[in-house]
């Protein structure tokens, strides 16, 4: 399935803890043809805690049934642990 489809039928969101000099890039190279993403979020819309950037993923959909995190890092949505009844995550490498 790709991204083209994807983005039809959700509403996409790039939330990065990256620095946005740095992801911008990689985001318009994915955007070339068509404009996947509603909103992009980066390194200063995290919050630091021990020695990580953590998302606040609630700061995009309060609503965490409505959301699917895909990601490397089980620390960056550390602050909704304890919601995976709601929160649906994959865990990417």
């Amino acid at each position: 399935m790709s991204i083209n489809k994807v983005c039809n039928w959700f509403n996409l969101v790039v939330f990065t803890a990256s620095v946005q000099e740095y992801a911008d890039p990689v985001i318009d190279w994915l955007e070339q043809e068509r404009k996947f993403f509603s909103c992009r979020y980066y390194r200063q819309h995290c919050t630091f805690r021990h020695g990580a950037y953590i998302k606040d993923i609630s700061s995009v959909e309060p609503d965490l049934s409505k959301v699917m995190i895909l990601d490397n890092s089980p620390m960056s949505y550390m602050f909704h642990q304890g919601t995976e009844d709601k929160l649906h995550t994959i865990e990417i490498e």
